[in-house]
């Protein structure tokens, strides 16, 4: 049932499905799905919750892993470049797809969905502490604005894939977005007008 409920949600759009559609694909009644799940919002939220499980825990463990930055870096390119068709599971996030909708869903829907943007921005912001600690990012910036900009890019990155463009574009655009936070990066050609006018 939320094997189901989470392909649906997640090809189709999580606002565009109705729980009778649901009950139809997955061959059970609706008083099941409200014994089981207590409704349509007990039923998004524990899709959240097996979509958190299944493929954000993904995510959070290549930004634990204690390594240099641009390793990290290039296992979240990885993790975008995953083959979604090969195992059966849809493009795009279906996190981010139901949080754009959130206005349209009940509380416990969109609490789990608060809860795991916080979690996945808290996990970001350790992961360029530790950057930052070992003099890899500049400290120019507060790492909460960091580690938003580099989830906006993750979520771009992800759009662009649902939106069918082709994968080496999306990659590419993400590592130039998150280039501008490597130290070893060379300047762009206003910081290097400033050195040379500086000098």
């Amino acid at each position: 049932m939320i094997e189901v409920a989470l392909i649906s949600y997640w090809r189709d759009g999580s606002s565009k499905v109705s729980l009778n559609e649901i009950c139809k694909r997955a061959g059970v009644s609706k008083p099941g799905i409200y014994r089981a799940f207590d409704g349509e919002d007990g039923l998004k939220q524990a899709v959240l919750l097996e979509y958190r499980a299944r493929i954000l825990s993904q995510f959070h463990h290549i930004l634990q892993v204690e390594q240099p930055f641009n390793q990290t870096v290039t296992s979240l390119v990885a993790f975008l470049q995953m083959d979604r068709d090969a195992i059966g599971l849809p493009a795009g996030c279906l996190h981010a797809d139901m949080y754009e909708a959130k206005g349209e869903f009940g509380s416990l829907t969109v609490q789990t969905i608060e809860s795991i943007r916080q979690e996945s921005l808290q996990q970001l912001e350790n992961w360029v502490e530790r950057a930052r600690g070992a003099g890899e990012i500049s400290p120019a910036m507060p790492s909460s604005i960091v580690a938003l900009y580099i989830y906006a890019q993750l979520q771009s990155a992800l759009r662009l894939q649902r939106d069918g463009v082709d994968q080496e574009h999306v990659l590419a655009c993400f590592r130039l977005a998150l280039s501008v936070l490597d130290e070893d990066a060379p300047p762009g050609p206003d910081q290097t007008v400033t050195r040379h006018q500086g000098g």
